[in-house]
């Protein structure tokens, strides 16, 4: 279940992480991170959890996408709004939190705009759990925009993670962000699919973004503009197994 966040200074678009129930087993996590056997977890268990779990246990970072079966991952320069060059960078990209990889290993091939933040905010000289934003635009917004896809675990050795920054109308904030500059390699990948995603995500139209982050690029997310259509019902449930390529 999502929950929004009711903190003070948290703007109401930034979505709290749902707490872990889940009780680790050590044995049966572990098997399921190297079969990718859904059968080794139960129906208490989120993915979201258990692949948190095995990140910080072996200290793993985590890479979301649609290409299953990859042995190591190439450094590439992203499509990215973001006014820092961190951001930018012609590297491999990991998250060190579970559910914003996710995020990108379920952005489905009819997308064509995603937008997403996972950060922590600086709070009485602390960092709070993380905080969400998700929101993807179709052509015709079309609820099959999240399709199956993967997370793949990647030793952090060689990655840099994204120092904190002031982010304006929100607080001192720490993105789940790190970079490599040199190839990785694949550890383990595990298949994700649409239910298993526990935050919200909505819609909105790519064109009045486009118009909005032109007249204010610092002005993520953009909500005033409004771009964002209301969340269809069930639509993190909503998707189509992709056709086999021919």
């Amino acid at each position: 279940m999502s929950v929004r966040s009711a903190q003070p200074g948290i703007p109401p678009w930034l979505e709290a992480a749902p707490p872990r129930r889940a009780q680790p087993r050590a044995e049966s996590w572990q098997r399921f991170i190297s079969t990718g056997d859904r059968a080794l977890l139960r129906h208490d268990e989120p993915l979201w959890e258990v692949l948190q779990w095995a990140a910080e246990r072996g200290g793993f970072l985590l890479h979301g996408t649609q290409r299953g079966g990859l042995d190591e991952l190439q450094p590439r320069a992203p499509l990215d709004r973001s006014p820092d060059e961190f951001s930018k960078r012609r590297a491999v990209f990991g998250s060190s939190d579970a559910i914003w990889a996710m995020c990108y290993a379920l952005r489905g091939p009819s997308t064509n705009g995603m937008l997403n933040s996972c950060v922590h905010i600086e709070s009485e000289g602390a960092w709070t759990p993380p905080h969400y934003f998700l929101s993807l635009s179709g052509s015709d917004q079309r609820t099959d925009l999240l399709q199956p896809g993967w997370v793949h675990l990647i030793d952090k050795g060689t990655f840099e993670r994204m120092k904190p920054y002031e982010w304006a109308g929100v607080e001192r904030v720490l993105e789940a962000q790190w970079v490599s500059s040199c190839s990785v390699p694949v550890h383990s990948s595990v298949r994700v699919l649409p239910q298993d995603l526990p935050i919200r995500c909505r819609l909105h139209s790519a064109e009045a973004v486009e118009r909005a982050s032109a007249d204010n690029p610092a002005g993520f997310p953009w909500l005033e503009s409004p771009p964002y259509s209301p969340l269809k019902a069930g639509f993190r449930f909503s998707w189509k197994a992709a056709k086999p390529s021919a």
